[in-house]
């Protein structure tokens, strides 16, 4: 699996029916849902947006 230039192994046990393509919320390892593609674009918007706050936050601090 790829997040971004990253590469990991992820465990499908908890979703043997994942298929190369499929979108998945990864916790520590292990897939736990697929999502279509409108959820997922969603979900990585929600967190796009929570990464510019914290870099917004942590520039403001020094």
């Amino acid at each position: 699996m790829a997040f971004g230039a990253v590469r990991r192994e992820v465990c499908l046990a908890y979703t043997p029916e994942a298929q190369v393509g499929d979108f998945l919320i990864v916790h520590v390892g292990f897939a736990i849902q697929i999502l279509d593609e409108a959820a997922a674009r969603e979900a990585l918007g929600y967190w796009l947006e929570i990464g510019l706050e914290m870099a917004e936050q942590e520039g403001g601090e020094s």
